[in-house]
């Protein structure tokens, strides 16, 4: 018997969480909101790495 299966026998883990295929979309959608979500403010901010690994003032900067 692995030892995996010894100790959810002994309720020493509790046994793992299967979601529904209800909301298994839901879940799927908001995977890929988070993902895009991300991948948004990276491409937002990379402008402003840009200009600071170069030493350069930001227009936003002023003078």
């Amino acid at each position: 018997m692995s030892r995996i299966a010894q100790l959810l026998r002994v309720d020493l883990i509790s046994p793992g969480h299967m979601i529904s295929p209800e909301l298994s979309g839901v879940r799927d959608v908001l995977r890929m909101r988070l993902r895009l979500v991300r991948k948004q403010c990276r491409c937002q901010n990379a402008p402003s790495a840009l200009l600071a690994k170069y030493n350069v003032r930001s227009v936003d900067e002023g003078a």
